[in-house]
């Protein structure tokens, strides 16, 4: 039988008769002594028996880095803290000797303690890997007493102790730890996350399936440090405020907000606040509880990025109605700003939008034209005119009362072409049928062009030829009216009230 055996037996006899070779010689598939093995199978009185002969193994590692320390802290249960106990008291009397000079080892104590595995663990961290309570406490101790910050150091996967228990989500290891390292800056891991981070992450699915815990060690580490709040991690350089904006976890922002009010003015690499994120996501119910918040600021609401954008201005060109109209209904929102552009805030909205309604005023204009209104507005002017065009061409052509058939000079020429009314009918067709052709020119040059408000320009034009051509059409056929019927003065005092009520309805209708 090898030592290996007899120590899973558990048979001490042994150790106490064999010679000391054998156990100086011993080496498992590992690397590890034969007192490393003891503690890896978790034989105490073997492992008491075997430092009496071979103390020197004490600080002894393995090929992977792990020492006797990660042996023992890697069980469960009180086996494990008793071994644990054992050990540490017997590294400590071992440095105290090394400093009265009775014995030399190539490490003391606290190097013994801080000794990483090939996976960056220390053994402090290992116990907390395997969640023992018991433990944790005791390395705790350990290094609050001998000042080894333990709990600071990270392992190759850029973990701290708080990111495993965080993530583990044992509440009763992290509040161990919030209460010891209160005021530890907790940087991110190889994944670019805080302990804040995975507990908003965890929490956030966990909340779906009834679990309450991720949201106490939430809250929790909220509360006892929220410096961790401010902390930027990724490409973008966001704090988990930005992160929670994002992703919509508003149980998250309302909990962010209220034990780090600070972080609301925080701002990524690209100058965005937490709202810029939000509406840049469109998480529409994060958006409406910020706009509506008391506690949110103005410098927040109306924050410019680095682009000069708003979060107004992010929400309109989303295209997001519900989103923008959310910020739009609050009144410190600054719905007039220009970012660097050029572009206002309100000439981003592609959507149909009473300004009115929104209490928008500026420049003289208070409503704002959408694309669909453009485009209604330009087919409408352009049936018009052509219309009226049409008409007036016509009754060019087919002139009242038609042609003279007696013998010359008149033969060919209107029958009424001596009469005044008639010239004055002749004219004003013309004039109906100039304005028409510039209202359908009008209409149909907006098709070349692409600045908005040449288009809104140009449609304008239209608008007022058109209005032109109905007056002088009016007109054409009132006095083709009077031309023909039988001149009478009632005749004429009717003809001129339908003209001045339907240019009274044009000038203030």
């Amino acid at each position: 039988m090898s030592p290996l055996d007899h120590v899973k037996q558990g048979d001490m006899d042994y150790f106490k008769r064999v010679e000391l070779d054998v156990l100086w010689n011993f080496r498992s598939e590992t690397g590890n002594g034969i007192l490393a093995e003891a503690a890896h199978e978790g034989q105490l009185d073997c492992c008491k028996e075997i430092y009496k002969r071979c103390p020197e193994q004490l600080f002894s590692q393995n090929m992977k880095g792990n020492t006797i320390l990660h042996h023992v802290s890697k069980h469960r249960g009180r086996v494990s803290f008793t071994m644990l106990a054992f050990f540490l008291d017997t590294g400590a009397k071992v440095e105290e000797d090394i400093k009265n000079g009775w014995r030399e080892d190539k490490l003391n104590f606290n190097e013994w303690c801080k000794l990483q595995n090939h996976k960056g663990e220390t053994a402090l961290y290992r116990s907390f890997k395997v969640r023992n309570l018991k433990t944790a406490k005791l390395w705790i101790k350990i290094d609050s007493d001998h000042g080894l910050q333990l709990l600071r150091v990270t392992n190759n996967e850029g973990n701290t102790p708080l990111h495993l228990a965080v993530g583990r989500q044992d509440l009763e290891l992290v509040k161990l730890l919030t209460v010891e390292e209160p005021d530890f800056d907790y940087g991110v891991n190889r994944n670019r996350e805080t302990p804040i981070m995975i507990a908003v992450r965890e929490a956030e699915w966990r909340q779906m399936y009834g679990d309450g815990t991720s949201v106490k060690i939430r809250k929790l580490l909220l509360k006892t440090q929220p410096r961790q709040s401010k902390v930027r991690a990724w490409d973008q350089k966001w704090t988990i405020l930005h992160f929670a904006a994002g992703t919509g976890y508003l149980d998250a922002v309302k909990d962010i907000i209220h034990f780090c009010p600070d972080c609301m003015e925080v701002v990524d690499i690209q100058g965005h606040n937490f709202l810029h994120v939000a509406a840049m996501y469109q998480q529409k119910h994060v958006v409406d509880y910020i706009s509506k918040s008391e506690v949110i600021s103005d410098e927040v609401l109306n924050g410019l990025n680095v682009h000069g954008n708003t979060p107004l201005h992010i929400a309109a060109l989303s295209g997001n109605v519900s989103m923008t109209q959310c910020l739009l209904d609050n009144n410190r929102v600054d719905r007039m700003t220009t970012n660097a552009n050029g572009q206002k805030v309100l000439d981003a909205i592609t959507f149909d939008h009473d300004k009115t309604i929104a209490g928008v005023r500026g420049e003289g204009i208070n409503g704002r034209m959408s694309e669909k209104k453009l485009l209604d507005q330009a087919n409408i002017g352009l049936v018009v005119g052509t219309l009226i065009g049409t008409m007036s061409l016509i009754a060019a052509i087919i002139v009242p009362a038609g042609y003279s058939t007696g013998e010359e000079p008149n033969l060919g020429f209107a029958s009424f072409s001596r009469s005044t009314s008639f010239e004055a009918f002749m004219i004003s067709n013309y004039f109906a049928l100039l304005f028409s052709l510039y209202a359908v020119f009008s209409n149909l040059s907006t098709t070349f062009l692409y600045e908005r408000q040449d288009i809104i320009n140009k449609l304008n034009v239209a608008s007022i030829c058109s209005l032109g051509a109905m007056f002088a059409m009016m007109v054409a056929f009132m006095t083709w009216s009077y031309a023909v019927l039988t001149i009478s003065k009632r005749t004429a005092i009717a003809l001129l009230l339908l003209v001045f009520t339907f240019s009274c309805y044009i000038l203030y209708g």
